[in-house]
């Protein structure tokens, strides 16, 4: 079974603007496989907050509509990639009719974009935008999944509102079992990344790994600790932009109980 817990929080610098929290992310398990999306939308865009949330409940959306064709074999079967490729431009035609509805420029809603779906046999994960995924392999070794995408300049990145965006989209996939899988925006790639290398940070994501696997703990109160977690002077005095983090673990059926 696949465990799962996560928290989006509020940045320090939108907590001194009156700014909402414009990180979303959302989750679901189907059978063996989860499903994991996560936005950020951009601090500049209007209409970030609605955007983010607005990307991540279709991405569930999409999924349960495409999954009998995800399900039918193990996850990197080469025409999963068309589908998530599928998922990505649909999520963005939905922010299109956002807009034209709402008689507001597309790039008000600007916002990145993060999923993965996971098997206990692999994954295959895409993004738009900046932000990474880490997976945990039954090695114990840590993996970044997809390099976090810059734009042209400093602190910029690819929205998928962008005229580029679905050819900016990159797709990893995994064959082999896993342990334990990480998605997390921008406001944490300093903490959880070594940006000299682009390698995992691997002090930042054992304890957490560890937290998440362990079926003993309440699931609803371990993500009220890792909001906990991300609200703490530790991470604050790193970074003050929002902060989402979503941790899973597949736990086998002979692990739980014991």
């Amino acid at each position: 079974m696949w465990r799962v817990i996560g928290a989006s929080e509020q940045g320090t610098s939108h907590l001194q603007h009156d700014l909402p929290c414009q990180d979303s992310f959302a989750w679901q398990v189907i059978g063996d496989h989860l499903i994991i999306a996560v936005a950020d939308g951009l601090g500049s865009a209007v209409r970030a907050e609605e955007a983010s949330k607005a990307l991540v409940e279709e991405v569930l959306h999409l999924f349960a509509m495409k999954q009998p064709a995800l399900l039918q074999e193990d996850i990197a079967e080469n025409n999963h990639e068309d589908i998530l490729g599928s998922i990505f431009s649909e999520s963005r035609t939905l922010l299109e009719q956002i807009a034209a509805i709402e008689d507001e420029p597309l790039k008000d809603y600007a916002s990145t974009l993060l999923i993965a779906i996971l098997h206990p046999n692999g994954f295959i994960a895409g993004q738009i935008g900046d932000g990474a995924m880490v997976a945990k392999l039954m090695d114990n070794s840590l993996i970044l999944v997809n390099t976090p995408q810059q734009g042209e300049y400093i602190n910029e990145t690819i929205p998928i509102t962008a005229d580029n965006a679905l050819e900016a989209l990159t797709i990893a996939v995994y064959q082999g079992e896993i342990k334990a899988f990480s998605v997390f925006t921008d406001g944490l790639q300093n903490l959880a990344l070594d940006m000299t290398n682009q390698t995992p940070y691997a002090p930042f994501f054992t304890p957490l790994f560890k937290i998440a696997s362990d079926v003993s703990l309440d699931s609803d109160y371990t993500s009220e600790q890792l909001a906990g977690f991300l609200q703490s002077e530790r991470i604050c005095q790193r970074t003050d932009d929002d902060k989402t983090l979503v941790l899973a673990a597949y736990i086998a059926d002979s692990s739980v109980g014991e």
